[in-house]
């Protein structure tokens, strides 16, 4: 589908990511919500950068129908029922210090901002449009029901919310885009998959032990410390020295060390409250944490180590059973065919020439096993790689070198078997 917007506003280019680059933090995602979220970091001072793996801006927010409001369909008495008024005050608070975000961004730029009126309608129920207005009522937002509204079909009456706004959103983005570090076409491999292996059933366990990471670390730098660490900094650094031990994950353990040098820089300067809480709150959790991602990582490779165990005796024993079937066949099929090539070297067929006919029919009985092999895998490769997502492999080309390597070791196999059993046929029938 077309874009709108993409017809009247030229975004900025961006050039692909070529080697390496330091920055604190890295928004992946060009779309609004990323753009957003750099250029809020960039105006709070903090050092930031944004990839994206085709253009900026090209799926959802080129689409966009552009207007911003408090607004979201008949949304507000569906939260009252299920999450509560005071959720639901929560959500519509939010929406409306978004929206003065927004009007207070577009002021300093020309994106075609303008104040509007929102409005959610319905084609045969009044009874929704009442609901949704009593619950605006609840929560004290001053909506109004209108019973006409310009549309060019029979409508029930809409729920008006005044004071909403509509902009351009590509040119909004290009406003914002120009100031900021901004990479296009970039894919980053190393973050699609967990460090240390496809095999990731510890993911849930990463997320708590980030979060844990984030709350004592945010914790610590609120404060400074000129001091040498004493012995308390010393013996918390050392629980989590000892919590992290196990965990094999990468960036888990680089994290951790991070920590480790917060809690000596910081951990004197806190008060004894915060101290106190440290000690018995964030530090038991994040070893709890870090207990069972070592465990999950534990359990993980267990099972990986199991299926890959079983896939090689499995593997092992139909090679063999294969391996032994065609060269028995074709032993037996040369005793069978002695009398024939006897006849074929009295007609003066050459050695040679009975060499080159035997690999030929050798090579035929062995190797199209092997290549009917291989055109199944080519077209059963998509399913094979969803059902392995089942049990954590999400690397699509760990799958493909895997599967090639197979190849490869039952291609050699067969080879040494082809050369044995071209011989002993030649011997039979010679």
């Amino acid at each position: 589908m077309d874009s709108l917007w993409r017809e009247t506003v030229k975004l900025p280019r961006f050039e692909p990511l070529e080697g390496d680059f330091t920055t604190d933090v890295l928004v992946i995602g060009g779309g609004l919500a990323g753009l957003l979220c750099a250029d809020q970091l960039t105006r709070a001072g903090v050092d930031c950068a944004l990839v994206e793996a085709e253009r900026l801006c090209g799926g959802a927010t080129q689409n966009t129908t552009a207007k911003i409001t408090v607004q979201h369909g008949l949304i507000y008495d569906k939260l009252i029922r299920e999450f509560g008024a005071d959720k639901a005050r929560l959500y519509l608070e939010a929406n409306q210090r978004a929206l003065e975000e927004y009007r207070a961004l577009c002021r300093t730029m020309d994106c075609d901002f303008e104040e509007k009126d929102a409005f959610v309608y319905s084609l045969g129920s009044r009874e929704k449009l009442d609901r949704e207005l009593n619950a605006l009522e609840r929560l004290g937002f001053g909506a109004e029901f209108q019973a006409d509204i310009p549309l060019p079909f029979p409508t029930a009456g809409a729920v008006k919310f005044k004071d909403q706004a509509q902009f351009h959103p590509l040119k909004f983005i290009s406003a914002i885009a120009g100031e900021l570090l901004d990479v296009e076409r970039t894919l980053i491999p190393a973050m699609k998959t967990a460090p240390g292996g496809d095999y990731a059933p510890w993911q849930e366990r990463l997320e708590e032990v980030s979060r844990q990471f984030d709350g004592l670390a945010a914790v610590l730098r609120r404060f400074t410390s000129s001091t040498a660490p004493n012995g308390g900094a010393q013996a918390a650094r050392a629980r989590l020295q000892r919590a992290a031990a196990p965990v094999g994950t990468p960036y888990v353990r680089a994290a951790a060390e991070t920590l480790e040098g917060l809690i000596l820089r910081h951990y004197d300067a806190l008060p004894v409250r915060a101290q106190a809480r440290l000690e018995a709150d964030y530090l038991p959790t994040l070893e709890r944490a870090l207990g069972e991602l070592a465990r999950a990582e534990r359990d993980g490779y267990a099972l990986a180590g199991g299926f890959l165990f079983l896939g090689i005796v499995l593997g092992v024993i139909f090679l063999m059973a294969t391996v032994l079937i065609i060269y028995y066949k074709q032993v037996s099929e040369g005793y069978e065919d002695q009398g024939r090539f006897e006849i074929m070297r009295k007609v003066g067929l050459s050695q040679r020439q009975v060499k080159s006919s035997i690999r030929g029919q050798v090579l035929i009985v062995f190797f199209l096993p092997i290549l009917v092999a291989a055109v199944h895998i080519l077209f059963d490769f998509n399913l094979v790689a969803r059902m392995l997502t089942m049990f954590g492999v999400r690397n699509v080309m760990t799958v493909v070198l895997c599967t090639g390597g197979t190849l490869a070791a039952f291609l050699a196999v067969y080879v040494l078997v082809y050369l044995l059993t071209a011989r002993t046929y030649y011997k039979i029938v010679k």
